[in-house]
């Protein structure tokens, strides 16, 4: 290597690291602001959805309940001529 080429690749490799260390630490800062921001989002969203699915579980349950409730209130007897069921699905 000449002189040249060594002096040249030291001032590029001191440039590199002469970078200012506010606006290193002012990127760092950034950077860790927005991956907490996308967290919180993640969060709530899944929270969220887990809230949508409990409920969604629970009102099938209770739909369950009220079928075998309808359903055994449809007692046949002699005296009965006719009746309909009419389903809601």
């Amino acid at each position: 290597m000449s002189e040249e080429t060594t002096t040249e690749v030291v001032t590029d490799e001191a440039a590199i690291g002469s970078k200012d260390p506010v606006a290193a630490l002012t990127e760092d800062l950034q950077r860790l602001q927005a991956e907490y921001a996308n967290y919180r989002k993640r969060v709530e969203r899944d929270r969220a959805l887990s809230a949508e699915v409990a409920i969604s579980s629970v009102l099938l349950e209770f739909l369950a309940v009220l079928d075998d409730e309808k359903m055994a209130g449809l007692v046949v007897t002699p005296t009965t001529k006719s009746f309909s069921i009419s389903w809601g699905r």
